[in-house]
């Protein structure tokens, strides 16, 4: 790990923006944090998932995934699997609070970072050669913040159906609520429930639903030695009676029927 001396760090302090501290391949412990980091993050989820919770949201965020949390936001978080690996970059500056006001960047927000993580990886190796000049580590957080924000307003492009559709892709293996739906696609529920009525011809719970059973197909089919008590609590649904009869009411046939018919 890199962590700039106070020396350092008053001498670096008169640049636009500087690294403060960097890491990577860390089994990242529970941190509770109040009153926040007195530094900036930017965090990639290398390993397993973790929950994230600030004071008015909790996220369940996967490997593959970079994270922005602002100095002085209150925050916790953990792992939720084990292993929970993360690498991370932490930074201040004069003219952080300029970049983050034109992305117009909440204080905490998170995007798909496998594009950025090599980037992200190169800014952790600048660090840990120690010998890097401190405007050398200061350009390179730079472009990675820029292309952070870059990616994160990308995806926040996205439809709001489309939002909530892609987070379900992602996590219909745990406990959704409409409440987090709405809040994921940024819109009300009633117009969540239009939106997924008009496009989707269903509710977003039936189309959670549907999402957690075309993965019950598939793992039936791969996964021969998993029980079916397994495959339901791997795709979300924690009640096994209920799993079996709404799979039977949509397919026709059992769980144990359609993996003796259809598998191999």
């Amino acid at each position: 790990m890199y962590i700039v001396s106070a020396h350092e760090q008053q001498r670096c302090s008169i640049l636009p923006i500087y690294v403060t501290t960097a890491g990577c391949g860390h089994n990242q412990e529970r941190k509770i944090r109040p009153r926040g980091a007195p530094f900036h993050h930017l965090f990639y989820v290398e390993d397993g998932e973790g929950v994230f919770e600030t004071a008015t949201e909790r996220h369940v965020i996967q490997k593959g995934t970079m994270l922005f949390i602002q100095k002085d936001t209150p925050i916790t978080y953990y792992a939720r699997t084990d292993p929970f690996q993360t690498a991370w970059v932490t930074f201040d500056g004069n003219s952080v609070a300029d970049i983050l006001r034109y992305f117009g960047a909440e204080s905490f927000s998170f995007c798909n970072g496998t594009a950025l993580y090599p980037s992200l990886l190169s800014c952790i190796k600048l660090c840990m050669m120690r010998q890097t000049a401190p405007e050398h580590l200061s350009s390179a957080i730079y472009e990675l913040l820029v292309a952070y924000f870059s990616s994160q307003c990308a995806t926040n492009t996205l439809p709001p159906i489309e939002k909530a559709r892609e987070f379900i892709e992602k996590n219909y293996a745990h406990d959704i609520s409409i409440t987090e739906l709405a809040r994921v696609a940024r819109i009300s529920q009633s117009l969540l429930f239009r939106l997924f009525r008009e496009q989707e011809k269903r509710t977003p719970i039936e189309y959670l639903r549907d999402v957690r059973l075309k993965h019950a197909k598939e793992l039936l089919l791969s996964n021969p030695d998993l029980r079916i008590g397994e495959i339901a609590a791997l795709c979300g649904f924690s009640d096994f009676a209920y799993f079996c009869k709404v799979f039977k009411n949509e397919n026709g046939i059992t769980p144990n029927a359609f993996r003796d018919t259809y598998g191999i």
